[in-house]
């Protein structure tokens, strides 16, 4: 663990100081702004140089060259540049300790804050812990002007002298809620690995009403590995590898692929398959097929033949709804809706690939034998049920399509009658009975949680009157599933089932659920923050900075986080306030971001080699053992006859597309029948009766 120097008098801010360009030259600044106005605009200087090292990743030893000193004396005559050590030993640190001591300050007055962890590394092979801190806010306007989440680095902890034990880890990330405050944070994020999921349940034992909420991207990734370790799939993954570093290793032959590319009007070039990236095969595959006509007429070797364009296709038809669904939520505003959204996006679309791309009888049942494992994984056997609870809540799900619609006034009556306790019955008009009653006891207990551990303002007024506060709870979700008042308005548009809950907050009809809903939607279910400072680390401490201690660097990447959190963000051309985003929304609006213009250049091309993923190059990983020990399934969860979800929902569809799904489809999927009508293998009616209180 590293220990930081006594960090000098925090910087002054650069706001603090009217820069006025209309001053006299630097060589007369003393007399012009007196002894004290000249000390406070060398403070403002130290400021800025420290701004401009850590945003812009330049080295600290160009502080000690001949170079750096003449730009200064030209520019500002009476200032006195700190070495390389004062830099980092001294402003950068003091810094830092300014920039924690106001992100803590800030998260002190936040409501709902997201903490999540992760690991990683450096060049020079330390290891280090980082915790990120995402605040969620409510804008009570509607006006489409939502505030995004934006997210804190708050600490980073070297521990390559010692062993990273989930206790250890969770003591860290507890230092940093109990600065902040335990009332304030809603859930804590963090990928499965032992450690981190260790201190996950630790800190849920010590946090009861704080959600335990793993990471999905990592999920999502780990399923698509064990899909590619499929020999048959492996082998297309192999080739794919194979085919792009023929171009890789040549500039010669790259130069012809580029002037090829040119010729046939293909955009982008071939990506590599690296580490950096989920499901980065994937992407590689989708480079390749977008070359593949240039490239075939490149290649006359037989390497790149008929067969392989067909493996390619069924490659892609599989691998594509987990790449697509990762891109989709690594966004701030995600929420665990989302999360659940998307794996039935994903489970919808293999569904449609298995049964149209030819694979083999016993590929299919392979890829669904694994994801049948790692939904009971992610959904059943987790941590939480709060991603189907916060589906289930969002106002647009709860009544649409994907949802099967059992006829609401149907009444299954048995003679004689009989009086089945072991089989909880529900009221009349609820559209997915058994959703119901799951959604409604996990929320029963996260409301008990909530009530004795949490600090919720409206809850605290049912003390000693538990019996009351169920009974009201009972009755608002119930309002709730059969659309009736208060819950009978429908989502506004540019609306967020946040902002929709939050008109609940506090009344007296809708506050108890509105509590728990808004809760869910304030979670950021992703550790997503971790990964991308981990990315910004990697491009920062590159192999000719590879001596750089792992105080510097987080120190670096902390204040640069604060100086672009303080910048107003570049809005792309197309965005939309709604945190649910469609793939083909997130192709427009990268391609509306003005500095990346990759996809229409044909001379971008990332088909260079990466180091750190040689091993894998020749197609040989860890999975030389059986690559696939899941068991062979001839079904995907959530398509059973029993099931309460549509997996033919048009929704379902749309949101993992290319483009829009025409509305004319669904009209031809409805007239073919493809969307289940009622079962009647659900009893309506009686009481609704959740356990008693615990």
């Amino acid at each position: 663990m590293y220990s930081s120097p006594s960090p000098a008098p925090p910087l002054v801010s650069s706001k603090a100081i009217n820069l006025d360009f209309t001053a006299p030259p630097m060589s007369k600044a003393k007399s012009f702004f007196g002894a004290a106005g000249c000390k406070k605009l060398h403070e403002a200087l130290d400021l800025a140089i420290v701004e401009l090292f850590a945003v812009n990743r330049l080295a600290l030893n160009m502080a000690d060259s001949k170079q750096w000193t003449n730009l200064l004396k030209l520019t500002a005559p009476a200032y006195k540049p700190a070495s390389r050590t004062k830099l980092m030993d001294v402003h950068m640190m003091s810094e830092q300790s300014r920039v924690a001591q106001l992100q803590i300050e800030q998260l002190r007055t936040e409501r709902r804050v997201s903490i999540s962890f992760d690991g990683g590394s450096t060049r020079a092979g330390d290891s280090l812990y980082t915790v990120h801190a995402t605040p969620v806010h409510i804008n009570p306007l509607f006006d489409g002007v939502e505030r995004r989440p934006v997210s804190m680095l708050l600490d980073g902890q070297e521990c390559t002298d010692i062993s990273p034990t989930g206790k250890w880890l969770a003591d860290m990330v507890d230092s940093k809620i109990e600065a902040i405050g335990p009332e304030r944070i809603v859930a804590f994020s963090a990928d499965n690995t032992g450690n981190t999921r260790v201190a996950r349940e630790i800190l849920s034992q010590r946090h009861r009403h704080v959600l335990n909420m793993p990471d999905p991207q990592h999920h999502i990734n780990n399923t698509w590995k064990d899909i590619s370790n499929i020999p048959y799939i492996k082998d297309t993954g192999t080739k794919i590898r194979r085919s792009i570093k023929v171009f890789s290793k040549s500039n010669h032959k790259k130069a012809l692929l580029r002037d090829a590319r040119i010729e046939r009007g293909i955009g982008a070039g071939l990506e590599t398959v690296g580490k950096t990236r989920f499901t980065s095969e994937v992407w590689s595959g989708f480079s390749l097929e977008r070359n593949l006509s240039a490239i075939r007429d490149l290649v006359t070797s037989g390497k790149i033949d008929l067969l392989f364009e067909i493996r390619l296709t069924q490659f892609l038809a599989v691998g594509r709804p987990f790449a697509c669904a990762i891109q989709c939520l690594e966004a701030a505003s995600a929420n665990p809706a989302d999360v659940y959204l998307y794996w039935l996006a994903i489970i919808a679309s293999v569904k449609r690939a298995l049964e149209t791309c030819q694979l083999p009888d016993d590929v299919c049942g392979q890829i669904r034998g694994i994801i049948n494992s790692r939904w009971q994984e992610f959904f059943i056997d987790g941590p939480t049920n709060a991603h189907l609870c916060a589906f289930y809540l969002h106002p647009d799900f709860v009544r649409s399509d994907i949802f099967k619609n059992p006829n609401p006034l149907s009444f299954k009556i048995t003679l004689p009658a009989r009086n089945d306790e072991s089989k909880p019955k529900v009221p009349p008009g609820i559209r997915s009975p058994k959703t119901f009653l799951e959604v409604g006891t996990y929320l029963h207990t996260l409301l008990v949680n909530e009530f004795e551990h949490g600090f919720d303002a409206h809850l605290a007024q049912f003390k000693n009157k538990a019996s009351a506060l169920i009974k009201a709870y009972q009755a608002q979700f119930t309002a709730y599933a059969q659309g009736t008042y208060p819950f009978n308005v429908p989502l506004g548009p540019g609306q967020t089932p946040l902002q929709w809950w939050a008109a609940f907050e506090n009344t007296a009809n809708g506050g108890i659920l509105a509590a728990i809903a808004i809760k869910l939607f304030s979670i950021v279910p992703h550790s997503m923050a971790d990964e991308r400072t981990m990315s910004y680390i990697t491009m920062l401490n590159t192999a000719q900075k590879n001596r750089q201690k792992v105080g510097t660097i987080v120190a670096m990447t902390q204040i640069r986080g604060h100086v672009l959190a303080k910048e107003p963000p570049k809005l792309r051309k197309s965005s939309r306030p709604n945190p649910l985003i469609k793939f083909y929304d997130v192709k427009r609006l990268m391609r509306s971001i003005d500095d990346d213009s990759r996809y229409d250049d044909p001379n971008y091309d990332e088909s260079e080699p990466e180091s750190e993923d040689e091993s894998t190059a020749t197609g040989k990983t860890k999975a030389d053992s059986p690559a696939c020990p899941h068991k062979v399934a001839s079904t995907l969860p959530e398509e059973n006859p029993e099931s309460d979800f549509n997996m033919g929902a048009i929704e379902l569809e749309d949101i993992l597309a290319d483009s829009p799904v025409k509305r004319k489809v669904r009209e031809k999927v409805a007239s073919e029948g493809s969307i289940a009508e009622d079962d009647g293998g659900d009893d309506v009616g009686g009481t609704f009766e959740l356990g008693a209180w615990v």
